[in-house]
């Protein structure tokens, strides 16, 4: 049980180290968009269309750079 706690342990451990990159990454993205961002820049919308009727949901979609 110790040594299956001790793998449990250091996957995730890499998981961890996976996914701050990919915030890096994601964070260093928004870093260069926002200054051309035409929504930060622009009036916002009015109400009825933030919410509009219909859904924007997605599954969660990771950075194809950390693809397999």
């Amino acid at each position: 049980e110790s040594e299956d706690l001790e793998r449990q342990n250091a996957a995730l451990r890499r998981e961890i180290k996976q996914l701050t990159e990919e915030m890096k990454h994601f964070a260093s993205m928004l870093s260069s968009h926002e200054p051309l961002c035409s929504i930060l820049t622009s009036p916002p919308p009015p109400p009825e269309v933030l919410y509009a009727t219909h859904s924007f949901h997605q599954p969660h979609i990771s950075s194809p750079r950390f693809q397999h």
